[in-house]
This record gives structure tokens, sequence and C-alpha cells, in this order.
């Protein structure tokens, strides 16, 4: 038996049961359905279309009733997560989500692995403004769990970073920070960063990467201020890949 199903001013789609196997969901008019799935959801070959879960905010938002394995994606930490009789867990790296101190604060797994293939942990901005995609930040010296850029003062410049700011992140709020792995990292405006630049902590630019093909040498304090190389070029003012080497 085949039904067809037409969503108004969205698509059709084909609706197929094979009694005995399962069911095939897809927008194609023939689908076909694997012998060892009891749903089979497909698409076209050329522009296929994805499978979009239910969207919250945050886990606050789900139901009461969970069921183990239920599935969201959280628009406000931007991860996809799924319930289990420990609580939530990430698709992200497995494990319980953070606790909240709030009804209002998002709950979620405070580590993830960036797309680019770095390895990012969940922090707090409180530096007054906004920090830029690309920033080199260190720990904050007033709060617990937060950030502040990496300093340029010419008598005391910083040495040490702890990360790289993944996406903007405005004052007060939380937002990923990549400590490890590849990063996209902020130069100078007037670097143009080279595919095996060594990259440092900017002597003179708050917040900004040095790109240099110069190498320390018995320069502890160039040395110091060193965080990773540059793995792909790119044109003045860009955001850089960079492997990082904290």
């Amino acid at each position: 038996m085949k039904t067809l199903l037409t969503l108004t001013g969205v698509l059709t789609i084909a609706v197929h049961f094979t009694f005995g196997q399962g069911i095939a969901i897809s927008d194609q008019s023939n689908p076909t359905v694997s012998t060892g799935a009891v749903l089979d959801v497909s698409s076209g070959t050329t522009q296929a279309k994805g499978f979009l879960p239910p969207r919250i905010s945050n886990e606050k938002k789900a139901v009461t009733n969970k069921t183990s394995g239920l599935l969201y994606y959280f628009s406000n930490s931007k991860s996809y997560g799924y319930w289990t009789p420990n609580g939530w867990c990430s698709f992200v790296i497995s494990g319980p989500y953070s606790e909240s101190e709030s009804e209002t604060d998002t709950i979620i797994q405070p580590i993830m692995f960036t797309p680019l293939g770095g390895l990012a942990v969940w922090m707090r901005n409180m530096t007054g403004s906004t920090i830029s995609k690309g920033m080199l930040v260190k720990a904050s010296p007033d709060d617990d769990m937060a950030v502040v850029p990496t300093s340029s003062e010419f008598l005391n410049p910083t040495t040490e970073a702890m990360g790289v700011v993944y996406e903007d992140i405005s004052n007060n709020s939380y937002g990923w920070i990549v400590i490890s792995g590849i990063a996209e990292v902020l130069p100078d405006p007037d670097d143009t960063p080279t595919r095996g630049d060594i990259v440092r902590i900017h002597s003179t630019e708050d917040g900004y990467g040095d790109f240099s093909t110069t190498t320390s040498g018995i320069d502890l304090s160039a040395h110091s201020r060193e965080i990773g190389y540059c793995i792909k070029s790119a044109s003045a003012g860009q955001l850089a890949k960079v492997l990082l080497q904290f």
C-alpha cells in the first residue's frame, strides 16, 4: 500500500508501508525500505534534504515526561542532546550535561569538538564588551570560569594564552573557547598570514595573533608568546587557521 501526503506550501512526501519490513519516508516518488530498518528516511541524490529534529532554546524547555533516547537541538548552546536515565547527554562528547544553578540558565555540555578540529570549553566573557571570533584570551583574574583578551601592555604584555574565541561573545555571556587542536586566529590587520608562520600573542594589539617567519632563537619573551603554527595562508586581516600548541 502506498499513500501520498501533501504538506500545503511545503513539499509532497511519499510514505511507503511494507508490512513485515518497515516504513519509508522520502521526497522521492518510489522510496525503498531497508529490510533492517523500522523507519527509513531518504531524499534525492541532488540537493538532498536532511533530517531536522525538534528545536528548543535550552533543556529546560523539554517535556517533563522524557523517555531515554529523546532528541532535541538546543539553539542556545548550538548542540544536539539526548535524554538518558543519568540526564542530558551530548553528541559532541559522551557524558552528562553540566548542572544549572538557575532555572533560566542553559544546561550544556561544557566541552565540545568544533567542525574545524578544535577542542573547546564553555566560558564567560566578563570584559565589559564583546570579544570577537579569533581573539586570543586568557583566564580572568577577577571572575570564575571567565576569560579576558590577552594584554599588550608595553611593559607587561601577556606571555600566556589559554584559548581562542570560537564565535563572538557579548559581554556577560557564555561562549566557546578553543583550547587545543585547530582554531581560526585573528591576525593584526597589517599581517598577511602565511602557511608555516609561527603564531604568537601580539605584543602591541590586545587579543590579536602575530604571524611571523622569524624564529624565537634565544629571545625568551618571543618564545613564551608562541601559541602555534599557521597551517593555511590567508589574506590580510582575515582569520587564519592555526594548529594550537599552548
